[in-house]
C-alpha cells in the first residue's frame, strides 16, 4: 500500500470497537509513518494514517491511524 491508495475495512478492522464510524466508508492513505513524534505509541502497531469520507467520522477528525491489517484496497467496482 501506498499513500493516495484508497481503502476499506477489512474483516478485521470491521471488528474492532473503535473503527465503527468509519464502517462502509472510503478513506485514502495520506501518510505512512513508522515513527511518529507525536503519536509515537501508536505509530508502530498504526503506522497509516487514513482520511476517512463522510460527515461525523471522529469527534478529532477524519484522520484516524490504522494498521495493515485493519485495512484493504478498495476493489474497483466499489468506487463508482
Amino acid at each position: 500500500m501506498k499513500v493516495g491508495d484508497l481503502v476499506e475495512l477489512s474483516a478485521a478492522g470491521n471488528k474492532g470497537n473503535m473503527n465503527h464510524r468509519v464502517k462502509n466508508r472510503i478513506g485514502i492513505i495520506i501518510s505512512i509513518e513508522m515513527m511518529c513524534s507525536h503519536f509515537r505509541h501508536a505509530s508502530r502497531k498504526h503506522p497509516y494514517g487514513i482520511f476517512w469520507f463522510g460527515n461525523g467520522v471522529h469527534p478529532g477528525g477524519n484522520v484516524l491511524p490504522c494498521s495493515r491489517r485493519e485495512i484493504k484496497k478498495v476493489k474497483k467496482d466499489r468506487k463508482k
